[in-house]
């Protein structure tokens, strides 16, 4: 795992993988093979897939729901970066220049199969650019003030009359169809549970990361009176 997406429009925050591996995919978004790392920086692109709904969980699914202006965040072990929608496209599977670096541009591009629960006949891609986010710290904060906690990124899945979803595989062009499971009914041990046990590590680690510095000056502080005291 080299971080997470977050996408407050979708209510998503998934664990970010290297390689869009069946493995990967089930566990959480995934960037695939031969596009930039998620790291930003000028002529890149990052292309992140991810399931249109796996295993009761959301995954991708409202992915529709993105308009322009929509912002997408990347967390990477260094820092946050901001994305912002630039716009929507439908794509064929096998349109691989879609998703190719723009010249001089910052870009994100998330991919998913289209139409929803219709055998991934094409492919919805959203691009993202890079901001610097100072256009919306307000809803950032609302946001990250805890509405998209663990609980709300695997948002159930409704029965389909297929019970089956298609999604990205390693290559781009190549579908494999994933059994759906009723959410009632999904394993403890299901990748995609194992996904929501990643975000909560994940939480776990950005608020101690907040926490540490506060922490090591009230130890320090102790130490310091203990020394007063016993002198």
């Amino acid at each position: 795992m080299v971080g997470y997406i977050e996408i407050p429009d979708m209510d998503v925050l998934l664990p970010l993988y290297l390689r869009a591996s069946a493995e990967n995919l089930a566990a959480g978004a995934a960037v695939l093979s031969q596009t930039s790392l998620p790291i930003g920086g000028i002529s890149s692109n990052c292309v992140i897939a991810g399931h249109r709904g796996y295993a009761g969980m959301a995954y991708f699914r409202e992915i529709e729901s993105l308009k322009e202006g929509s912002l997408i965040y990347i967390v990477n072990p260094w820092e946050t970066l901001v994305y912002q929608v630039t716009e929507t496209r439908v794509i064929d599977p096998s349109d691989i220049a879609a998703v190719l670096i723009q010249e001089g541009r910052d870009l994100v591009t998330l991919i998913t199969c289209h139409p929803y629960l219709s055998n991934g006949l094409y492919r919805y891609v959203v691009y993202c650019e890079r901001t610097d986010g100072s256009t919306d710290e307000s809803a950032r904060a609302e946001y990250g003030n805890g509405k998209a906690d663990a609980e709300g990124t695997v948002a159930e899945e409704p029965e389909s009359e297929s019970g089956e979803a298609q999604c990205v595989d390693s290559a781009f062009g190549q579908e494999t169809a994933d059994r759906q499971q009723n959410p009632d009914e999904t394993s403890e041990d299901s990748p995609a549970l194992a996904a929501v046990s990643s975000v909560k590590l994940i939480r776990m680690e950005k608020a101690l990361r907040i926490l540490a510095p506060g922490l090591m000056v009230v130890c320090i502080g102790i130490l310091l009176l203990r020394g007063k005291f016993r002198r």
